[in-house]
């Protein structure tokens, strides 16, 4: 919708952008131009995918990025690599648009937020969004609903069985690497030895198709250990859920998590700590942040194997290290409440938008 721009313009009606990333994933997409600029990008040659640590202290408001945090999309060696372009393209028309609405709050990412501002058209943080049309419906936000009947955009069907099961459980690990991500058989396995090896109770939502190459690889052919701990009832594995009801459940205490942008803000929402595996897009940039800056999670490593998952679980669910992220995921927790009830950030940021932009007549 790069066009959307120039058409308001020629139509005399308003127009704003709404960017379902995280301020920060903007951040690093308006970048992007500048890595180019320092011949960062394209890669010399695949083997420059080894040694990502370059510093990037240069990013405005975020000068702890390195080049691996940046929206994966960079890590290219084609120098005329399509989904480069149409970042490029995106930014253009962002630039040139009348304003730019993000589904983050003010609070959480004000530093990148305030970057942004030099660059951009005025910003509107409306977010955490399902919270906040939560907050101005008469439908209550109980723990088994999020308030939003209405609205249900999940392309899976919910696996509901998950949340009985929830209800006798303690200190559940909940897995979910999202709705797009793929997974090698290798890294399946492994998340499930780790998984199975943890200590803990766990929900894992395992889509039919997120292992990659068609392998189609079943529960049953991932371990012993993983089988058995399914079948004494110590595991759950479902296609899908109801996430938001299932993060918000008394049983969850950590969220194993792709760190893509709505996942991050349902955990906000719900005070939930989560532990990180980014897999493409801006989702690096996320971690990086949650595990920098907001402080409410870690990060796994990259080569996953399953003794980094039972270990980071445990250290997450009873180390010290997780004593802190359950402290600050609790506090953001609040502010998120703040930020989207009457008279906060965002509840005010949308007035904002009504009057100055959508209702505000075209010269």
């Amino acid at each position: 919708m790069t066009f959307a721009p120039a058409a308001a313009r020629e139509a005399g009606i308003p127009e704003a952008q709404f960017f379902t990333a995280s301020a920060c994933g903007l951040m690093g997409y308006s970048q992007y131009d500048q890595l180019i600029k320092r011949g960062l990008v394209p890669l010399r040659d695949a083997s420059c995918l080894t040694n990502l640590d370059t510093p990037l202290d240069w990013v405005p408001g975020m000068p702890h990025m390195r080049f691996r945090d940046m929206p994966a999309f960079c890590r290219t060696t084609d120098p005329d690599d399509v989904m480069v372009a149409v970042t490029l393209e995106q930014m253009r028309s962002a630039a040139g648009s009348s304003a730019i609405i993000l589904n983050t709050l003010y609070e959480l990412e004000k530093d990148v937020i305030d970057a942004l501002a030099a660059s951009f058209p005025p910003i509107y943080t409306v977010g955490p969004l399902a919270q906040l049309l939560a907050s101005s419906s008469s439908a209550p936000c109980t723990e088994d609903s999020t308030g939003l009947g209405a609205i249900d955009i999940s392309i899976w069907e919910e696996d509901t069985r998950c949340l009985s099961w929830l209800d006798g459980k303690k200190s559940v690990v909940y897995v979910n690497f999202g709705s797009v991500a793929v997974m090698t058989s290798s890294q399946t396995r492994e998340f499930a030895l780790g998984l199975a090896a943890c200590g803990f109770p766990f929900l894992w939502v395992k889509r039919p198709d997120v292992v990659d190459n068609n392998a189609g690889e079943d529960v049953a052919h991932l371990s012993d250990a993983f089988n058995d701990a399914v079948a004494e009832g110590n595991g759950l594995v479902v296609p899908w859920c109801a996430q938001a009801a299932v993060l918000r459940h008394a049983a969850v205490g950590l969220f194993v998590t792709h760190c893509g942008w709505n996942s991050l803000l349902e955990a906000t929402a719900a005070g939930l700590p989560v532990l990180g595996w980014p897999v493409f897009a801006e989702q690096t940039t996320n971690c990086r942040q949650v595990c920098q800056v907001w402080g409410n999670g870690a990060e796994l490593p990259d080569q996953v194997e399953s003794a980094a998952v039972a270990r980071m679980v445990r250290e997450m669910m009873e180390g010290e290290l997780g004593r802190e992220k359950r402290e600050k995921a609790a506090e953001w927790k609040t502010k998120a409440e703040a930020a989207t009830g009457k008279d906060g950030s965002s509840w005010r940021n949308v007035e904002r938008l009504l009057q100055d932009v959508l209702l505000a007549t075209t010269k």
